[in-house]
This record gives structure tokens, sequence and C-alpha cells, in this order.
């Protein structure tokens, strides 16, 4: 399901809780929302996590028409649980691979490498308190998912069709 994005309220959120932004001016970090990047994306989806009605946690999925992919923009507040992080990072991956995408990185604090392991994520490298992690997507699990779309797809063209003779039907009896 999308999200309709708060921009000031996300960026407001980006300030307090990553360290990138806390110089930044709240106009440039959402501006930097709205526009992203432009011509080497094939998608982009800001995905947020509520507590209510208060930003628990963001990532920015973004997807290179190389196939390449990058989860970007990990900020989770105090609150944020490992299960939210697991939903966050779950909801990244499925966008991305509705995308194309064949690898996935991110970067993130030493402290999440255990759980990013837990979700298949495998370390390529560190620098300070930072490691580098790749999710490399399987070919098979790749192909179910395209599969599950294209189903999926297609179900929703049967009930139109069958939904539109239905209409048809009752008119003329």
């Amino acid at each position: 399901m999308a999200q309709k994005i708060e921009v000031s309220k996300l960026a407001r959120f980006l300030k307090l809780n990553d360290s990138r932004n806390k110089n930044r001016k709240i106009k440039d970090i959402s501006s930097e929302i709205s526009n992203g990047l432009a011509s080497e994306i094939v998608g982009e989806k800001h995905i947020i996590s509520k507590n209510g009605s208060k930003i628990n946690s963001y990532v920015n999925a973004v997807a290179f028409r190389d196939e390449s992919a990058q989860i970007r923009n990990l900020v989770f507040s105090e609150s944020t649980t490992e299960r939210d992080v697991g939903d966050i990072i779950k909801q990244s991956i499925e966008f991305l691979f509705s995308k194309n995408a064949k690898n996935i990185e991110l970067v993130t604090s030493k402290k999440l490498e255990k759980l990013f392991k837990k979700i298949n994520f495998e370390k390529i490298g560190e620098k300070e308190n930072q490691i580098f992690m790749r999710y490399k997507i399987k070919k098979e699990v790749q192909y179910d998912l395209k599969k599950q779309f294209e189903d999926a797809e297609l179900m929703g063209k049967v009930y139109e069709k069958t939904s539109e003779q239905l209409r048809k039907l009752k008119q003329h009896p």
C-alpha cells in the first residue's frame, strides 16, 4: 500500500534523527526528498514506518537502470524495534525486486550487522563504525516474484472482465 509522504514532517524527522542532516536547512532536506535523483533512476520509493501518527523509521529505496539498487538513508527513532527495521527493509526489497534490481546495497552501523545478516544481507566491507552490505537476488526468487506480479495483474484483468460481463447480463436478461 502506497503511503502519502508528508515531506515537511519527514524533513523535520530526518533533521532530528539523522546526524548527516543536523546542520542542514529543512527546506533543503525537503527539496531532496521531493526531487531525488533523476536520469539513472528507474524507481524510487520513500518508505515510512509510523507508530500512531509519529514517524518511527524511514528508508529511501532506489533502483537504477543497471539493475543495481540502494537502500539509503536508514533512519530510525529510539523507539524503533528490530521488527520495525525488518518490516521496512522487507518492503524496500519487495519494491526493488519489482524494479528488476539484482543487487541491493546499503550502508549501516556495525551494531545492526547481525540483524541484516538475518535478513540475508552479506557484509562486503567496513569503515570505522559503518558496514557495507549487499543483498543478492537469486534468479529463482526474482522469477517467482515476477511471476507473482504477473499472476496478480492477470487476476485483476480476469476480475475486471468478469465484472463487465456480469453487468451486461444484468442489463440484458
